[in-house]
């Protein structure tokens, strides 16, 4: 599950648009302010996230005042600054973030970036198998990206970049 904080709609949409690539992550909230972010991550009724998308400068309070304010709750998220300034990197790393990436965003470096929190929410490897997980896909249709469980689809067919799924309750 992750979360995006960015004060500029345009570049908070195309972060978002990137992420619905990965098949492994869930939006749960995003955010225009440092503000709003942290109201959220004080609340209790809703789910944490593992990953946080963090602007830098925004009006109001910056991305590193909200690191300073969540730094209370014990947060376990991993933090991947996305930011235009490559001044920040050191004080960014002295917060223990996981990663910082420079507008525009490559999609090579973002996967890598994720890849590398992720490693470190899972801790070091266990022995033995690992727990099955109840996979899912995202299909974009009409516009709006739909979570398809894994379980559902009976089927696909496909022909260059135009797929069909097949789902127990309705096509894609």
């Amino acid at each position: 599950t992750y979360i995006v904080i960015e004060d500029v709609e345009l570049q908070r949409e195309n972060l978002i648009e990137l992420l619905h690539s990965r098949l492994d992550l869930e939006l749960i909230g995003s955010f225009e302010n440092a503000e709003d972010a942290y109201h959220y991550l004080a609340g209790n009724s809703h789910r944490r996230p593992n990953l946080i998308f963090l602007d830098i400068e925004m009006p109001g309070a910056s991305g590193f005042n909200l690191l300073d304010a969540v730094s209370r709750f014990c947060l376990s998220a991993k933090v991947i600054i996305t930011t235009a300034f490559a001044e920040y990197a050191i004080k960014g790393y002295e917060y223990n973030i996981s990663g910082y990436l420079l507008k525009p965003i490559e999609p090579e470096k973002l996967n890598h970036a994720i890849d590398k929190a992720i490693a470190g929410l899972q801790g070091p490897p266990r022995a033995g198998p690992a727990p099955a997980a109840k996979g899912h896909i995202l299909i974009k249709e009409k516009g709006r990206w739909v979570k398809v469980d894994h379980d559902e689809i009976l089927y696909c067919e496909g022909a260059n970049v135009d797929v069909k799924v097949v789902a127990s309750t309705t096509v894609y």
